[in-house]
């Protein structure tokens, strides 16, 4: 047993600094080494504002040991205490932390004023003028050096007073800087609008704790944007109608509907002065209706945030600028069609009036399900293009999406985001009004987008408005695929609201219609049963009516069953689950897989971030876009390289190391097993996919469909016939309020 408590215990000790191992001043991670008068050093780590050798720091959290640097405490509180002997605020001055004030001249001011120095430099720093060394501009330097590290002084201590945690006050400091103490007393619904990671909830306990009232309208406000947010991020939400979102904000934070009516119309009138605000607008309400032609269509009163309000009408206002601009910079009668490839026989009408409409119209799209030829489709525009000798460029949303256009077409493709050159910093992804003289605009003749159902309302707008008046987009995707992780539902309102042509593919090809994917996949999008019968190539189903059941399967298939039968590595195989919670859910599959993929060995550093253990050579998800790393939602990879110490690891993806520091662990997660919401646009040579009657809120047709389709060469299902029928039945698209089809048709 430890001197200090045990293992485990969370304990408070007092300390002076004796060695600072490491400190990162981005996320403020540090290592300390503190003396307090046990015998031995403790090993201090965690969060923390920057602190100098000599300080006495009072630090309170959880006693663990580290099988390599053996005991510490993991921070989650920590304030300083002044040195109070002569000895320890001379080293605390020497040690740089404050400016102006080296060993030197820390040793003159410490012997001319003894134990009293800082009492001297608290009350009288006028009296250091008395020490040789010490001018005016000196002085003046001092003073507001001290008087900085008084200010983080004082906002630890009320933070650590109201149960903020010391990671999250560095992030509040570095915001704010001097006035965080101001900013957090006078308004703490702030944290929840500036700081990632701090949410309204978060915020909303700290101003509990200052006694802002329940009804205060910075609370009401906070509340609204949260909801509208939350709308937005779960569900896919662009806007939420007025009603809605009165019901919710009144169950979330127990006031009155009248009060909550009231803030969202004086919200909404301040929306043009006051970036970050709301938008209401009336809008035809096209989320239960299948066609843009649609009489008989019922008007709300709908609420936006300002960056989904200003990128849904930028995109629909661009989209009809190219539509009727009236300019084209391809020809499509230059060269007749049928002359220029020995090919063409293969082509079905429907693909070769595809090709022809995005070569003759400015924006169209095309559309149909695995085994229809999209990709031939498109391989066929580009060689016609080519002998026209016009210019061209193709994207996809993700990363691994553009790399299967690649593979398909054998020509370059690359993400929407370095298509465009967007780039943007931490907070500015959704932007509502950029400069436009700072858009890369795209210069080519027609540009195709693959993977449209991924597009959210966000990037759909950024990509529009790259495009020059005369340059042709051809949007290509499925539309009976899962609608984008984002808000908005780009690729279905495009195709109901009849604005642009849209050519769909329906007849499977001859070499493909011999795969039971791809037969199974169609008779699952027409409402039927996948085939299970007979002697199966590459479409099984191994039957699972319990979750433990399921677990053992997928322990069976992936580290033993489809290695031994297929000759699959463990990496070519994909589990994919609809939930993240339960025995079958992503969280659970990931540790049960983890543990027989890549248990623990004598050579593997392991640290866990964020509850989750990672461990060298683990197979991890990028879950959001970090443009400054250049990695993005979806891209896969494996670690590298995990250094405890310093707290970070390298990820390599696609032969790429990127640095991960603690704070930027929240965008990773083990990914031997995702969701089928995560894994779109993606592929693997083989796909296990668990569907268990516990998932019935989540069993869509189109999910079945999308998780199956991801499948190159084998798909698996660990379910049972009742959960796929449950699935297959379920044909109700979740409802998504945008405006963007009432934009497009007024």
């Amino acid at each position: 047993m430890s001197e200090n408590g045990s293992i485990g215990e969370t304990v408070t000790l007092t300390g002076t600094v004796e060695d600072v191992r490491f400190y990162n001043p981005a996320n403020g991670y540090t290592v300390l080494v503190l003396d307090c008068n046990t015998g031995e050093p403790v090993i201090a780590v965690g969060s923390m504002f920057e602190i100098g050798e000599g300080e006495t720091v009072r630090v309170t959290g959880k006693l663990t040991f580290h099988p390599t640097y053996g005991e510490q405490i993991n921070v989650e509180y920590i304030e300083k205490v002044l040195p109070s002997r002569a000895v320890d605020i001379e080293r605390y001055l020497a040690s740089g932390f404050i400016s102006g004030i080296g060993p030197h001249l820390a040793t003159l001011i410490v012997k001319h004023f003894g134990d009293d120095t800082l009492s001297v430099m608290e009350q009288s720093p006028e009296r250091l003028l008395e020490v040789s060394g010490i001018g005016s501009k000196k002085l003046q330097s001092i003073v507001e050096s001290y008087e900085k590290q008084k200010a983080i002084q004082e906002l630890m201590l009320f933070l650590t007073s109201v149960n903020i945690s010391a990671s999250l006050a560095h992030k509040i400091y570095k915001q704010y800087g001097s006035f965080a103490l101001q900013t957090v007393k006078e308004n703490p619904y702030l944290l929840a609008y500036d700081l990632r990671g701090v949410g309204f909830k978060t915020a909303d306990k700290l101003a509990a704790s200052l006694g802002i009232a329940k009804d205060h309208p910075s609370r009401i406000e906070a509340a609204i944007q949260y909801v509208l947010a939350e709308n937005s991020s779960k569900d896919g939400h662009v806007c939420v109608p007025r009603s809605v979102l009165v019901d919710e904000c009144v169950e979330l934070i127990q006031v009155g509907p009248s009060l909550v009516d009231r803030a969202i119309t004086e919200l909404g009138q301040l929306a043009e002065q006051a970036p970050g605000k709301v938008f209401v607008e009336k809008i035809r309400d096209y989320s239960g209706v299948t066609s843009g032609e649609s009489s008989e269509v019922p008007q709300i009163e709908a609420v936006y945030l300002a960056t989904h309000y200003h990128s849904e009408q930028g995109f629909a206002k661009q989209l009809r600028t190219l539509v009727t601009c009236g300019k084209s910079r391809v020809n499509s009668g230059a060269i007749p069609m049928m002359s220029l490839f020995h090919t063409d026989d293969r082509l079905t009408s429907d693909q070769a009036k595809a090709v022809e409409v995005a070569l003759s119209a400015p924006v169209s799209i095309l559309t149909g399900g695995p085994g229809t030829g999209k990709s031939f489709t498109i391989k066929t525009l580009i060689l016609k293009l080519e002998a026209m000798k016009k210019t061209y460029a193709l994207a996809a949303p993700t990363g691994r999406a553009a790399k299967r256009i690649t593979e398909s077409t054998g020509r370059q493709a690359t993400t929407i985001h370095r298509l465009i050159g967007y780039v943007p910093g931490e907070g500015e992804e959704d932007q509502a009004d950029e400069d436009e003289d700072t858009l890369s605009y795209v210069n080519v003749d027609l540009v195709v987008i693959d993977e449209v159902s991924m597009l959210d309302i966000f990037l759909a707008k950024r990509l529009i408005k790259a495009i020059k008046e005369g340059t042709h987009i051809l949007l290509v995707g499925d539309i009976d695929q899962l609608p984008s992780v984002g808000a908005g539902n780009v690729l279905r309102d495009l195709i109901h609201s009849n604005a642009i042509p849209v050519t769909r593919l329906s007849a499977i090809f001859r070499q493909e219609s011999t795969s039971e994917i791809i037969t199974n996949a169609h008779l699952i999008n027409q409402g039927s049963m996948p085939q299970f019968e007979g002697n199966k190539r590459d479409f099984f189903i191994f039957p699972a009516e319990t979750e433990e059941k399921a677990v053992e399967w997928v322990e069976d298939l992936v580290c033993d069953r489809i290695p031994r039968k297929f000759g699959f590595q463990t990496n070519e195989i994909q589990v994919l689950s609809p939930m993240y919670a339960g025995l079958a859910g992503v969280n659970n599959l990931n540790k049960v897989l983890q543990e027989k993929i890549n248990p623990p060995a004598p050579k593997k550093k392991e640290k866990a971030f964020f509850g989750t253990l990672y461990r060298d050579g683990d197979r991890v998800m990028q879950l959001k876009n970090n443009y400054p790393k250049g990695v993005f939602n979806g891209d896969l990879g494996y670690i590298q390289e995990i250094t405890p110490e310093a707290n970070s690891m390298v990820v390599n993806f696609d032969g790429r190391g990127i640095t991960y520091e603690a704070g930027d662990m929240d965008e990773l997660s083990l990914a031997y097993c995702v969701t089928v919401h995560k894994f779109q646009g993606s592929e693997s040579p083989c796909i296990v996919d668990v569907l268990l009657n516990r998932h019935s809120v989540m069993l869509q047709r189109n999910l079945l469909y999308t998780g199956i389709t991801r499948a190159k060469k084998v798909c698996v299902l660990v379910s049972n016939r009742k959960a796929v029928g449950m699935a297959v039945n379920n044909n109700r698209i979740a409802k998504r309020y945008t405006g963007l089809i009432d934009r497009l048709t007024r």
